[in-house]
Formats: C-alpha cells, structure tokens, sequence
C-alpha cells in the first residue's frame, strides 16, 4: 500500500525494487494507496499509472468527497480504481 500518489510515483518505484513490476512492465505488488487528502500533488500520480491492474483507493469521506465533486479525479479513474 502507498500513501498518497505524487505525480513522481513511477520514480519512486523505479528506485525501490521490492515495488517494481514483478512479470513484465504492468505488475506491481502495489495493491492500494492511501490518499490522506485531496490536493492535487497527493493524487495526481494515480493519473500517471503505468500498469493496468485493479488498484483500490483508500480515502476519508470527505477527501472522497472532494476527489468526486470538486476534482473528480475518481470519476475519471473509475476503471480500474
């Protein structure tokens, strides 16, 4: 699980092997992240995703709120968050 997702996400995997893709370019061990709040430079990096596998969004009603109505950012990732 990451918390928060910065738009230099796919850096930061790329520094940290345990997190890479473990069968080709597309699967990661990461299975969730954690958004402790909506600002944009906490959850711009679930835009910038590389992989296609299911990721699940943890987030508090309100931050949820705000990522589905004032940045609907989660209405955009529905697919595969």
């Amino acid at each position: 699980m990451l918390c928060n997702a910065s738009p230099d996400l796919h850096r930061q995997i790329a520094a940290k092997p345990p997190i890479q893709p473990r069968t080709g370019g597309r699967d990661t061990p990461i299975a969730a992240v954690l958004l402790v709040d909506s600002q944009i430079d906490h959850t711009i990096g679930l835009l910038l995703r590389e992989h296609r596998q299911r990721l699940d969004v943890w987030t508090t009603d309100a931050v949820r709120t705000d990522l589905t109505s004032g940045l609907p950012l989660l209405s955009v990732l529905q697919h595969y968050c």
